[in-house]
């Protein structure tokens, strides 16, 4: 790989995921910092929990947005923007947790 075709992939990397970025936050109707938009929903999701009075929101074994949660955070889990989530960090590492458990693999810490 020449030095061009090495600026070219990154500089042509990062233009076109600045417009993707910019295109998703339209379609899913996500707030200028994103972070706050991950925080809001983590919110929802948490009191959802609380409401229903369950360990996950399909009851004794996790659904689809349960799955969706705990893969998307599992993701971010050394990350910042996961660590800054505060009070909600308890909920959601005691629901990962128990992920973890049922699905037989070592729990992160």
């Amino acid at each position: 790989m020449t030095i061009l075709n090495y600026l070219q992939v990154i500089y042509v990397g990062a233009a076109a995921m600045y417009f993707l970025s910019k295109r998703l936050k339209r379609r899913y109707g996500l707030k200028k910092d994103v972070r706050q938009s991950l925080y809001n929903d983590c919110d929802k999701w948490v009191m959802n929990l609380r409401r229903k009075r369950r360990k996950f929101l399909g009851g004794k074994t996790p659904n689809l947005a349960d799955l969706a949660v705990y893969g998307y955070l599992s993701a971010i889990e050394g990350c910042q923007a996961f660590q800054v989530t505060g009070i909600l960090r308890d909920k959601v590492q005691s629901s990962q947790m128990s992920f973890h458990h049922l699905s037989g693999s070592p729990a992160k810490h």
